[in-house]
């Protein structure tokens, strides 16, 4: 009986400090995350605000080798062809880069832009609500009265990294619990 209870009740009191300890040490890596600082268009002006303070429908604008604060659609590219770079190790494992497109009737409304603010577009875009499926997103813009299809080839994954890319422009989609990531 004692024999039993005592090594059981130290191995469970040692995987509760352990579970603790690891409890805190994410807290921490979480208070880092949202505090990184981001540059958004809200209101039409520009503002650095940390990440926590992102909301959906702000136009948010991400430098090369930073991590996507959210879930974003893509506006704008410093690419001419409207190509973004990501890598998604955070969420599968994989190095190597996958490219993102914006829509062609955004780039061709839009054309090349410097990125010191986000593009002048006018469009409401439809979106699937909050989903946990990664590689899936289904919605649409509408731009001129016209329905315009667009897909995850479009959605910058909160966690994943710009790379090979300047800068982005992109409306915030899915923020905080509601990314496809924290799903």
């Amino acid at each position: 009986p004692i024999s039993t209870l005592l090594p059981l009740a130290l191995a469970f009191l040692l995987t509760a400090i352990k579970e603790g300890y690891d409890d805190w040490q994410r807290h921490k890596a979480d208070n880092i995350a949202n505090s990184a600082v981001y540059h958004v268009w809200q209101n039409g002006t520009g503002c650095n605000i940390p990440c926590k303070d992102i909301a959906v429908g702000d136009m948010v604008k991400v430098y090369g080798n930073q991590e996507f604060p959210c879930d974003l659609f893509l506006i704008s590219s410093s690419d001419p062809e409207g190509i973004a770079y990501i890598e998604t190790a955070n969420l599968d494992g994989e190095l190597d880069l996958k490219s993102r497109s914006c829509v062609a009737e955004i780039i061709a409304q839009v054309g090349r832009t410097s990125g010191e603010k986000p593009p002048h577009v006018g469009f409401t875009l439809q979106a699937e609500p909050p989903s946990p499926a990664l590689y899936t997103f289904n919605g649409s813009i509408v731009m001129n009265y016209e329905e315009i299809a667009v897909s995850s080839q479009q959605l910058l994954l909160q966690a994943c990294y710009l790379r090979n890319t300047e800068w982005v422009w992109g409306l915030a989609v899915y923020t905080g619990h509601q990314t496809k990531v924290n799903m």
